[in-house]
Protein backbone atom coordinates (compact mmCIF):
# COMPACT_ATOMS: atom_id res chain seq x y z
CA UNK A 1 0.00 0.00 0.00
CA UNK A 2 2.79 2.42 0.98
CA UNK A 3 4.87 1.47 -2.05
CA UNK A 4 1.87 2.03 -4.32
CA UNK A 5 1.34 5.46 -2.75
CA UNK A 6 4.98 6.43 -3.27
CA UNK A 7 4.89 5.13 -6.85
CA UNK A 8 1.77 7.16 -7.60
CA UNK A 9 3.36 10.27 -6.07
CA UNK A 10 6.37 9.89 -8.37
CA UNK A 11 4.24 9.26 -11.45
CA UNK A 12 1.99 12.20 -10.60
CA UNK A 13 5.04 14.47 -10.36
CA UNK A 14 6.26 13.38 -13.80
CA UNK A 15 2.76 13.87 -15.23
CA UNK A 16 2.49 17.37 -13.72
CA UNK A 17 5.84 18.32 -15.25
CA UNK A 18 4.91 17.07 -18.72
CA UNK A 19 1.51 18.79 -18.51
CA UNK A 20 3.21 22.19 -18.38
CA UNK A 21 4.60 21.86 -21.91
CA UNK A 22 1.26 22.39 -23.76
CA UNK A 23 0.99 25.83 -22.08
CA UNK A 24 4.07 27.00 -23.95
CA UNK A 25 3.33 25.18 -27.21
CA UNK A 26 -0.25 26.50 -27.57
CA UNK A 27 -1.86 23.05 -27.67
CA UNK A 28 -4.76 23.54 -25.30
CA UNK A 29 -7.06 21.15 -27.21
CA UNK A 30 -4.55 18.31 -26.99
CA UNK A 31 -4.15 19.03 -23.27
CA UNK A 32 -7.91 18.79 -22.68
CA UNK A 33 -8.24 15.57 -24.69
CA UNK A 34 -5.32 13.86 -22.93
CA UNK A 35 -6.51 14.81 -19.46
CA UNK A 36 -10.14 13.96 -20.21
CA UNK A 37 -9.07 10.48 -21.35
CA UNK A 38 -6.79 10.10 -18.33
CA UNK A 39 -9.57 11.04 -15.91
CA UNK A 40 -12.01 8.65 -17.60
CA UNK A 41 -9.50 5.79 -17.47
CA UNK A 42 -8.68 6.64 -13.85
CA UNK A 43 -12.34 6.56 -12.82
CA UNK A 44 -13.25 3.44 -14.84
CA UNK A 45 -10.19 1.46 -13.79
CA UNK A 46 -10.73 2.41 -10.13
CA UNK A 47 -14.22 0.94 -10.25
CA UNK A 48 -12.88 -2.21 -11.94
CA UNK A 49 -10.03 -2.64 -9.44
CA UNK A 50 -12.19 -2.04 -6.36
CA UNK A 51 -15.50 -3.65 -7.30
CA UNK A 52 -14.60 -6.26 -9.92
CA UNK A 53 -11.11 -7.39 -8.94
CA UNK A 54 -11.81 -6.78 -5.23
CA UNK A 55 -8.41 -5.22 -4.54
CA UNK A 56 -9.73 -3.07 -1.69
CA UNK A 57 -8.37 0.41 -1.04
CA UNK A 58 -5.21 -0.35 -3.04
CA UNK A 59 -7.40 -0.46 -6.14
CA UNK A 60 -7.98 3.27 -5.79
CA UNK A 61 -4.24 3.88 -6.06
CA UNK A 62 -3.96 1.44 -8.97
CA UNK A 63 -6.73 3.34 -10.75
CA UNK A 64 -4.99 6.67 -10.23
CA UNK A 65 -1.71 5.20 -11.44
CA UNK A 66 -3.37 3.75 -14.57
CA UNK A 67 -4.81 7.13 -15.57
CA UNK A 68 -1.55 8.92 -14.74
CA UNK A 69 0.53 6.50 -16.84
CA UNK A 70 -1.80 7.10 -19.79
CA UNK A 71 -1.32 10.87 -19.39
CA UNK A 72 2.48 10.47 -19.17
CA UNK A 73 2.73 8.30 -22.28
CA UNK A 74 0.40 10.60 -24.26
CA UNK A 75 2.31 13.73 -23.25
CA UNK A 76 5.65 12.14 -24.10
CA UNK A 77 4.37 11.28 -27.58
CA UNK A 78 2.91 14.78 -27.99
CA UNK A 79 5.99 16.66 -26.73
CA UNK A 80 8.84 14.29 -27.59
CA UNK A 81 10.71 16.90 -29.65
CA UNK A 82 10.96 19.17 -26.58
CA UNK A 83 12.29 16.49 -24.24
CA UNK A 84 15.95 15.96 -23.54
CA UNK A 85 18.46 15.40 -20.73
CA UNK A 86 20.39 18.40 -19.37
CA UNK A 87 21.82 19.27 -15.97
CA UNK A 88 22.67 22.56 -14.29
CA UNK A 89 24.25 22.69 -10.83
CA UNK A 90 23.05 26.26 -10.26
CA UNK A 91 19.46 25.49 -11.23
CA UNK A 92 19.51 22.27 -9.22
CA UNK A 93 20.62 24.15 -6.09
CA UNK A 94 17.89 26.76 -6.49
CA UNK A 95 15.23 24.11 -7.08
CA UNK A 96 16.41 22.06 -4.13
CA UNK A 97 16.43 25.02 -1.71
CA UNK A 98 12.92 26.02 -2.79
CA UNK A 99 11.41 22.55 -2.91
CA UNK A 100 12.93 20.78 0.08
CA UNK A 101 10.64 22.49 2.60
CA UNK A 102 7.67 22.17 0.25
CA UNK A 103 8.04 18.41 -0.18
CA UNK A 104 6.52 17.40 3.17
CA UNK A 105 3.36 19.30 2.23
CA UNK A 106 3.29 17.71 -1.20
CA UNK A 107 3.65 14.24 0.33
CA UNK A 108 0.93 14.93 2.91
CA UNK A 109 -1.40 16.20 0.18
CA UNK A 110 -0.71 13.13 -1.96
CA UNK A 111 -1.38 10.80 0.97
CA UNK A 112 -4.64 12.49 2.00
CA UNK A 113 -6.94 10.74 -0.48
CA UNK A 114 -5.49 7.22 0.09
CA UNK A 115 -5.60 7.84 3.85
CA UNK A 116 -9.20 9.00 3.87
CA UNK A 117 -10.28 6.04 1.74
CA UNK A 118 -8.43 3.62 4.00
CA UNK A 119 -10.10 5.23 7.01
CA UNK A 120 -13.50 4.88 5.32
CA UNK A 121 -12.79 1.20 4.70
CA UNK A 122 -11.76 0.62 8.34
CA UNK A 123 -14.57 2.66 9.92
CA UNK A 124 -17.34 1.75 7.49
CA UNK A 125 -16.81 -0.82 4.68
CA UNK A 126 -15.30 -1.43 1.25
CA UNK A 127 -18.78 -0.90 -0.22
CA UNK A 128 -18.78 2.69 1.06
CA UNK A 129 -15.37 3.19 -0.53
CA UNK A 130 -16.98 2.13 -3.82
CA UNK A 131 -19.80 4.63 -3.26
CA UNK A 132 -17.24 7.33 -2.58
CA UNK A 133 -15.26 6.40 -5.71
CA UNK A 134 -18.45 6.59 -7.76
CA UNK A 135 -19.22 10.09 -6.50
CA UNK A 136 -15.61 11.11 -7.12
CA UNK A 137 -15.95 9.90 -10.72
CA UNK A 138 -19.06 12.01 -11.24
CA UNK A 139 -17.34 15.13 -9.90
CA UNK A 140 -13.98 14.34 -11.53
CA UNK A 141 -14.40 17.22 -13.99
CA UNK A 142 -13.25 19.44 -11.14
CA UNK A 143 -10.02 17.44 -11.01
CA UNK A 144 -9.27 18.17 -14.65
CA UNK A 145 -10.26 21.80 -14.17
CA UNK A 146 -7.97 22.14 -11.16
CA UNK A 147 -5.05 20.51 -13.01
CA UNK A 148 -5.53 22.77 -16.02
CA UNK A 149 -5.82 25.77 -13.74
CA UNK A 150 -2.62 24.91 -11.89
CA UNK A 151 -0.62 24.38 -15.07
CA UNK A 152 -1.75 27.72 -16.52
CA UNK A 153 -1.78 29.66 -13.25
CA UNK A 154 1.52 28.79 -11.56
CA UNK A 155 3.78 30.06 -14.38
CA UNK A 156 1.68 33.23 -14.66
CA UNK A 157 1.91 33.78 -10.90
CA UNK A 158 5.70 33.74 -10.88
CA UNK A 159 5.92 35.80 -14.05
CA UNK A 160 3.77 38.65 -12.65
CA UNK A 161 4.07 38.45 -8.87
CA UNK A 162 5.92 41.80 -8.73
CA UNK A 163 3.21 43.65 -10.67
CA UNK A 164 0.88 45.47 -8.18
CA UNK A 165 -1.98 45.46 -10.73
CA UNK A 166 -1.81 41.69 -10.89
CA UNK A 167 -3.62 41.21 -7.58
CA UNK A 168 -6.67 43.08 -8.83
CA UNK A 169 -6.78 40.66 -11.75
CA UNK A 170 -6.47 37.76 -9.30
CA UNK A 171 -9.56 39.02 -7.46
CA UNK A 172 -11.61 39.28 -10.66
CA UNK A 173 -10.43 36.03 -12.22
CA UNK A 174 -10.62 33.93 -9.05
CA UNK A 175 -14.17 35.10 -8.38
CA UNK A 176 -15.15 34.30 -11.96
CA UNK A 177 -13.68 30.79 -11.66
CA UNK A 178 -15.48 30.33 -8.34
CA UNK A 179 -18.77 31.44 -9.92
CA UNK A 180 -18.46 28.90 -12.75
CA UNK A 181 -17.57 26.03 -10.40
CA UNK A 182 -20.33 26.85 -7.90
CA UNK A 183 -22.95 27.35 -10.63
CA UNK A 184 -22.21 23.94 -12.16
CA UNK A 185 -22.06 22.39 -8.69
CA UNK A 186 -25.54 23.73 -7.91
CA UNK A 187 -27.11 21.76 -10.77
CA UNK A 188 -24.91 18.70 -10.21
CA UNK A 189 -26.01 18.62 -6.57
CA UNK A 190 -29.66 19.38 -7.27
CA UNK A 191 -30.00 16.43 -9.67
CA UNK A 192 -27.43 14.13 -8.06
CA UNK A 193 -29.99 11.33 -7.56
CA UNK A 194 -30.84 11.13 -11.28
CA UNK A 195 -27.18 11.45 -12.29
CA UNK A 196 -26.22 8.51 -10.04
CA UNK A 197 -28.98 6.40 -11.59
CA UNK A 198 -27.95 7.29 -15.15
CA UNK A 199 -24.23 6.69 -14.67
CA UNK A 200 -24.49 3.81 -12.18
CA UNK A 201 -27.21 1.56 -10.82
CA UNK A 202 -29.54 1.45 -7.84
CA UNK A 203 -26.62 0.17 -5.78
CA UNK A 204 -24.77 3.46 -6.29
CA UNK A 205 -27.63 5.86 -5.53
CA UNK A 206 -26.19 6.38 -2.04
CA UNK A 207 -23.23 8.07 -3.75
CA UNK A 208 -25.40 11.18 -4.07
CA UNK A 209 -24.66 11.98 -0.42
CA UNK A 210 -21.01 12.60 -1.28
CA UNK A 211 -21.58 14.74 -4.38
CA UNK A 212 -22.29 18.11 -2.64
CA UNK A 213 -19.25 17.65 -0.42
CA UNK A 214 -16.98 16.70 -3.33
CA UNK A 215 -18.26 19.70 -5.30
CA UNK A 216 -17.30 21.90 -2.34
CA UNK A 217 -13.90 20.21 -2.26
CA UNK A 218 -13.40 21.06 -5.96
CA UNK A 219 -14.37 24.68 -5.32
CA UNK A 220 -12.01 25.01 -2.33
CA UNK A 221 -9.13 23.40 -4.21
CA UNK A 222 -9.53 25.84 -7.11
CA UNK A 223 -9.71 28.98 -4.95
CA UNK A 224 -6.78 27.74 -2.86
CA UNK A 225 -4.71 27.57 -6.03
CA UNK A 226 -5.75 31.11 -6.96
CA UNK A 227 -5.66 32.81 -3.56
CA UNK A 228 -3.38 30.79 -1.31
CA UNK A 229 -0.09 31.56 -3.05
CA UNK A 230 1.51 33.56 -0.21
CA UNK A 231 4.10 30.95 0.83
CA UNK A 232 5.12 30.39 -2.80
CA UNK A 233 5.84 34.00 -3.75
CA UNK A 234 7.66 34.73 -0.47
CA UNK A 235 9.75 31.54 -0.65
CA UNK A 236 8.37 30.51 2.77
CA UNK A 237 7.42 27.09 1.46
CA UNK A 238 7.62 25.56 4.94
CA UNK A 239 4.34 27.38 5.72
CA UNK A 240 2.56 25.35 3.04
CA UNK A 241 3.85 22.12 4.58
CA UNK A 242 2.78 23.15 8.09
CA UNK A 243 -0.71 24.09 6.88
CA UNK A 244 -1.00 20.78 5.00
CA UNK A 245 -0.09 18.92 8.21
CA UNK A 246 -2.66 20.93 10.21
CA UNK A 247 -5.37 20.25 7.61
CA UNK A 248 -4.52 16.55 7.57
CA UNK A 249 -4.78 16.32 11.37
CA UNK A 250 -8.09 18.22 11.50
CA UNK A 251 -9.75 16.25 8.68
CA UNK A 252 -8.61 12.80 9.79
CA UNK A 253 -9.18 13.57 13.46
CA UNK A 254 -12.77 14.63 12.76
CA UNK A 255 -13.48 11.49 10.73
CA UNK A 256 -12.10 9.19 13.43
CA UNK A 257 -13.79 10.98 16.33
CA UNK A 258 -17.17 11.85 14.80
CA UNK A 259 -17.39 9.83 11.58
CA UNK A 260 -19.27 6.88 13.01
CA UNK A 261 -21.86 9.10 14.71
CA UNK A 262 -22.59 11.17 11.60
CA UNK A 263 -22.38 8.32 9.08
CA UNK A 264 -21.81 9.28 5.45
CA UNK A 265 -22.24 12.94 6.32
CA UNK A 266 -19.25 12.60 8.64
CA UNK A 267 -17.11 11.50 5.71
CA UNK A 268 -18.30 14.47 3.66
CA UNK A 269 -17.64 16.96 6.45
CA UNK A 270 -14.15 15.51 7.02
CA UNK A 271 -13.04 15.92 3.41
CA UNK A 272 -14.43 19.46 3.31
CA UNK A 273 -12.75 20.34 6.63
CA UNK A 274 -9.36 19.32 5.23
CA UNK A 275 -9.72 21.63 2.23
CA UNK A 276 -11.37 24.43 4.23
CA UNK A 277 -8.58 24.66 6.81
CA UNK A 278 -6.00 24.54 4.02
CA UNK A 279 -7.74 27.33 2.11
CA UNK A 280 -8.55 29.66 4.99
CA UNK A 281 -5.07 29.61 6.54
CA UNK A 282 -3.23 30.02 3.22
CA UNK A 283 -5.62 32.76 2.08
CA UNK A 284 -5.19 34.73 5.32
CA UNK A 285 -1.42 34.31 5.08
CA UNK A 286 -1.50 35.57 1.49
CA UNK A 287 -3.53 38.65 2.46
CA UNK A 288 -0.95 39.53 5.10
CA UNK A 289 1.83 39.34 2.52
CA UNK A 290 0.06 41.45 -0.13
CA UNK A 291 -1.73 43.89 2.21
CA UNK A 292 0.07 46.85 0.58
CA UNK A 293 -1.57 46.02 -2.76
CA UNK A 294 -4.90 44.38 -1.93
CA UNK A 295 -7.16 43.85 1.08
CA UNK A 296 -9.42 41.12 -0.33
CA UNK A 297 -9.36 38.63 -3.21
CA UNK A 298 -13.04 37.65 -2.89
CA UNK A 299 -15.94 39.43 -4.63
CA UNK A 300 -19.09 39.85 -2.50
CA UNK A 301 -21.23 38.20 -5.19
CA UNK A 302 -19.30 34.96 -4.59
CA UNK A 303 -20.81 34.66 -1.11
CA UNK A 304 -24.29 34.87 -2.63
CA UNK A 305 -23.60 32.08 -5.14
CA UNK A 306 -22.06 30.01 -2.35
CA UNK A 307 -25.29 30.42 -0.38
CA UNK A 308 -27.27 29.23 -3.43
CA UNK A 309 -25.11 26.12 -3.59
CA UNK A 310 -25.77 25.36 0.08
CA UNK A 311 -29.53 25.71 -0.53
CA UNK A 312 -29.26 23.25 -3.43
CA UNK A 313 -27.42 20.82 -1.17
CA UNK A 314 -30.14 21.03 1.48
CA UNK A 315 -32.89 20.50 -1.13
CA UNK A 316 -31.08 17.45 -2.52
CA UNK A 317 -30.40 15.94 0.92
CA UNK A 318 -34.07 16.34 1.87
CA UNK A 319 -34.95 14.15 -1.15
CA UNK A 320 -37.36 16.73 -2.53
CA UNK A 321 -39.58 15.44 -5.39
CA UNK A 322 -38.21 15.82 -8.90
CA UNK A 323 -40.88 18.42 -9.78
CA UNK A 324 -39.78 20.58 -6.86
CA UNK A 325 -36.12 20.28 -7.81
CA UNK A 326 -36.89 21.17 -11.43
CA UNK A 327 -38.73 24.28 -10.21
CA UNK A 328 -35.80 25.18 -7.96
CA UNK A 329 -33.42 24.56 -10.89
CA UNK A 330 -35.41 26.92 -13.12
CA UNK A 331 -35.38 29.67 -10.51
CA UNK A 332 -31.69 29.01 -9.93
CA UNK A 333 -30.90 29.33 -13.64
CA UNK A 334 -32.66 32.70 -13.87
CA UNK A 335 -30.86 33.93 -10.75
CA UNK A 336 -27.43 32.80 -11.95
CA UNK A 337 -27.94 34.41 -15.35
CA UNK A 338 -28.83 37.66 -13.59
CA UNK A 339 -25.75 37.44 -11.34
CA UNK A 340 -23.58 36.71 -14.36
CA UNK A 341 -25.00 39.66 -16.33
CA UNK A 342 -24.45 41.99 -13.39
CA UNK A 343 -21.04 40.89 -12.13
CA UNK A 344 -19.18 38.46 -14.39
CA UNK A 345 -20.25 38.84 -18.06
CA UNK A 346 -18.88 35.38 -18.87
CA UNK A 347 -20.84 34.92 -22.10
CA UNK A 348 -19.56 38.26 -23.38
CA UNK A 349 -15.97 37.29 -22.57
CA UNK A 350 -16.37 34.01 -24.45
CA UNK A 351 -17.67 35.83 -27.56
CA UNK A 352 -14.80 38.30 -27.42
CA UNK A 353 -12.26 35.47 -27.05
CA UNK A 354 -13.81 33.63 -29.98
Amino acid sequence: MLLAGVAWLGLDGISAYLNVIPRYTDRAKAYVIINACAIFVRAASTIVYVLVLDTGIAGVLYGHMTGTVLAIVSNIILSRRYLGITFSVKDSRLIFNYAILLMPGVIITALWVPTIRKAIEDIFSVAIVGQFAMAASITSLATMFKSALMNAWRPLLFERRNDPAFFGEVRRNSSTVAFVILALSCFLTLFSYEICLIIGTEEFVQSMVFIPFLCMVGYLQAVTQLRGFGPLITDHTYVDSLVALLSYAVGLGFLISAGTRLGLFGIGIAIVLYELVYYVVLYRYTLVKIRDFCTSLIARSEYFVLALFIVCGVVAMLHAPLAVRIAVGGALLVTLLHVNARHYHILTKIKVSA
